[in-house]
């Protein structure tokens, strides 16, 4: 029931979810399988401790260790252009610049095909990677479609049977 003091219906919500999460099944499964842990043993120091499923080491040193001993890069260090696995390359060019987001970043392939056309892309303007790698951002690679023919050129593209 709310109530004309904030406190007080701040309150009586917090009760309320109280109750509604300890009472309701569901949340009491999902709550028990938060909880739920395992016993690892850690593939760099081979400590055997209580982890979540599927953890493979009992701390952050001993991942980064295990992947400088292993010749694999290290996940945990930024890098320059900030890209994540099978997302665009972005480049900080600062807030001020026309086609920047928030935090003055652009995306890199935008950026190449702005820079041809000598002005800023329009938002219904979407700029295309001819041979799909998204890191990809040659000239020769790109080009601009609009929504309709973006979607239509990935609609070709024969499926994969599962």
């Amino acid at each position: 029931m709310p109530h004309k003091d904030k406190e007080r219906e701040k309150e009586w919500r917090r009760e309320w979810y109280r109750k509604k999460y300890r009472t309701d099944p569901r949340y009491k499964a999902a709550a028990e399988r938060r909880k739920r842990k395992y016993q690892i043993t850690c593939k760099m120091c081979g400590k055997v401790v209580m982890a979540r499923k599927g953890a493979k080491f009992c701390s952050r040193r001993c991942s980064m260790l295990w992947m400088w001993k292993n010749g694999q890069e290290n996940r945990f260090i930024p890098t320059g252009k900030e890209s994540k696995s099978q997302r665009y390359v972005t480049v900080f060019v600062g807030k001020d610049h026309p086609m920047a987001q928030k935090s003055g970043r652009v995306y890199e392939h935008r950026l190449v095909m702005s820079q041809h056309l000598k002005r800023p892309l329009k938002s219904w303007e979407y700029v295309h990677h001819l041979n799909g790698d998204k890191k990809d951002n040659r000239l020769e690679n790109l080009v601009i479609v609009t929504i309709g023919e973006h979607a239509k050129g990935h609609m070709t593209r024969p499926r994969k049977d599962t």
